[in-house]
C-alpha cells in the first residue's frame, strides 16, 4: 500500500489496527463518508482536533503521529503543527531562525523552509 499521502496513511493506520471505516469514523466523530473522502484524498483538511482524536483512537506512537502531522501539513501546504507550536513557544528559536534568514541567500532560505515543512 502506498502510504505517501495523508489519506493513504490514515487508511494504513486504520487497517493496521483492524478497524473498519465505520468503526473508526464513529470513534473519531466523523461520518464514514467523510472518513472515506479523507482516505481517498478528496478531503485533506479535517480539523486539527480530529487528528488528536485519531491519535487517541489508534493509540499512535510518537513517530506515527509525527508522520501523520507531516503528511497533513504537506497536503495543506503548511508547516507541521507541532513544529509551529515549538517555534512559537520558544523565543530563542524564533530569534535564531530570523537571524539565520537575514544572513543567507533567498535561495538557501527557501531550500531550508522546504526541508523543514516536508
Amino acid at each position: 500500500m502506498n502510504i505517501g499521502t495523508f489519506g493513504k496513511y490514515v487508511s494504513y493506520l486504520r487497517i493496521s489496527r483492524d478497524l473498519s471505516i465505520r468503526q473508526f469514523a464513529e470513534m473519531i466523530g466523523l461520518s464514514p463518508y467523510y472518513l472515506c473522502s479523507i482516505e481517498n484524498g478528496r478531503r485533506k483538511n479535517p480539523k486539527i482536533k480530529t487528528l488528536g482524536k485519531m491519535y487517541l483512537a489508534l493509540g499512535l506512537r510518537k513517530d506515527e503521529m509525527e508522520k501523520l502531522l507531516d503528511l497533513y501539513a504537506k497536503a495543506n501546504g503548511q508547516a507541521s503543527a507541532d513544529i509551529i507550536n515549538y517555534i512559537m513557544e520558544n523565543d530563542d528559536t524564533r530569534s535564531q531562525l530570523r537571524k539565520e534568514r537575514d544572513h543567507c541567500s533567498e535561495e538557501y532560505w527557501n531550500i531550508f523552509i522546504e526541508k523543514i515543512t516536508k
